[in-house]
């Protein structure tokens, strides 16, 4: 056994390489290339093929090495359905009964330059053969839980010259049932102690569906005995139950717009599923934005998003109201959040739908932004006026800087009493567009080297939750009179 594994590991590299140029059947390799899958053949006889492909070869034959080393043209007991060709070629062997030794050949296929063999090994058919059993393949792990139709069908390939007999064996039987049979009609029977089977047989298993939904695999074994009970080979065989289904899409709503065309947002998550689930609305943040309700399940949606107590199961589709978010306090606040939570029924958390919305962005310009280099006293000799306009969707107030400390220095540059609107305070601040109109006094040169006075208006964002935010410093300078 462990020789006839060696060899058919060595033909599968050999068939591997193979399958590397024969991918594509349009690109021809430049050298020879063979597709086989080894077997060892009864000694009743039997047949195997492979598929040359000679490459830019194009033409190929075959000749024979036996076990001794010889090349033959030819062997009695080994027929190939073509010995020689041209192009691709699919070659059938055919080998007849044994009633000798083990016998092995390699069958040698030369193209161009090339040779590469393809090893016919046939089991020992003499009446003093040493008992052999094998079963192929060797287990069948993880099947899956159906196929389509209403049970799946696998088949065990018995190699013996021995008589033996087959049973199934399920641990857990009393769960699934026997949930592995024979089939009934199969060529060969698996026979029992009392009737054992000789020789080479096919096994056909029937394997039930598995309707579990989310459940361990479950696992049973085809045992081999010979006539006396002892175990020959055992085959595990193994299949998952039905993997769990839970999908939601989209899986975020991120960013989404502060108001639009209607009065709220409208959104909608599609749920996939194959279990039983609910969901639930989690605010992350319930102050921005009033108590926290601005988003709901739409009660009209499809199908609910069910409870604990009542739960959804299978596909679905939830419908979401998102309230805009266009309350002037929170102008210019980060994105209110907002989490849609799917669990199972036993609370499991499936999936998380993280939501955020973005509140109105906050706009605040002052045109001009500084008043630099001003002269002493206007051109008639008077007082110096300017103004700002401030464009703004926000509540602020303006504070014009004391930079110096000195009456003198500082308070040359004040608000008109009699502008449009207020500039606001920190505790009644002002709200939206105005314009500020500024008084700037005369700056008498009484003193020789007087310095440039400087001062800033600056403007300040009445946060809602408290306290305030500076936005922008206006500079302003003058020059003493020349």
């Amino acid at each position: 056994m462990n020789s006839n594994k060696q060899i058919v590991r060595i033909a599968v590299i050999v068939f591997a390489a193979a399958m590397l140029f024969s991918g594509c059947k349009k690109d021809i390799p430049e050298g020879l290339a063979v597709e086989y899958i080894p077997k060892k053949i009864p000694a009743a006889g039997g047949t195997a093929s492979f598929t040359i492909h000679p490459g830019s070869a194009g033409k190929w034959a075959v000749s024979f090495l036996d076990s001794k080393g010889t090349v033959q043209a030819s062997l009695d007991w080994i027929k190939l359905s073509q010995s020689s060709g041209e192009g691709e070629t699919d070659v059938t062997v055919t080998i007849l009964p044994n009633d000798t030794g083990e016998r092995i050949v390699d069958i040698v296929i030369t193209a161009g330059k090339r040779n590469i063999p393809v090893r016919i090994t046939q089991r020992d058919g003499s009446v003093d053969a040493p008992l052999y059993f094998e079963v192929t393949p060797e287990s069948y792990r993880n099947l899956p839980p159906s196929e389509g139709g209403n049970h799946i069908t696998r088949s065990l390939a018995v190699e013996s010259n021995r008589s033996w007999y087959a049973g199934i064996v399920i641990p857990d039987s009393a769960t699934h049932g026997n949930w592995v049979t024979f089939l009934p009609d199969q060529v060969l029977t698996c026979a029992n102690a009392a009737s054992p089977a000789f020789g080479d047989s096919t096994l056909n298993l029937s394997i039930d569906n598995y309707g579990t939904i989310d459940a361990l695999p479950r696992e049973a074994k085809v045992r081999f005995y010979d006539t006396d009970g002892t175990l020959l080979q055992e085959v595990p065989v193994s299949q998952n139950a039905i993997p769990v289904i839970f999908e939601v899409t989209p899986g975020s709503y991120l960013n989404l717009p502060h108001d639009g065309n209607m009065q709220y947002h409208e959104r909608q998550l599609k749920v996939t599923a194959n279990i039983s689930w609910y969901a639930e609305i989690v605010v992350l943040d319930s102050v921005p934005g009033g108590d926290g309700n601005w988003i709901n399940f739409i009660p009209g949606s499809v199908k609910t998003c069910g409870s604990a107590a009542s739960p959804v199961y299978g596909d679905s589709t939830l419908n979401l109201a998102i309230a805009y978010f266009i309350d002037r306090m929170y102008i210019g606040e980060p994105p209110r959040k907002a989490r849609v939570r799917f669990y199972n029924t036993s609370g499991t958390l499936l999936k998380e739908v993280p939501i955020s919305q973005n509140a109105t962005p906050l706009i605040f310009e002052v045109d001009p932004e500084s008043y630099l280099n001003l002269p002493s006293m206007d051109a008639t000799g008077g007082n110096v006026a300017r103004s700002l306009t401030v464009t703004a969707n926000i509540p602020w107030y303006a504070e014009i800087a004391e930079i110096h400390g000195d009456p003198d220095l500082d308070q040359w540059c004040l608000f008109l009493p009699a502008y449009s609107m207020t500039h606001g305070s920190e505790a009644s601040p002002a709200y939206g567009n105005t314009v500020l109109d500024l008084f700037i006094g005369i700056y008498y040169n009484d003193v020789p080297g007087l310095p440039v006075r400087e001062t800033k208006i600056r403007f300040y964002h009445s946060k809602p939750s408290g306290g305030s935010v500076l936005l922008k410093e206006v500079p302003i300078s003058q020059n003493p009179d020349e």
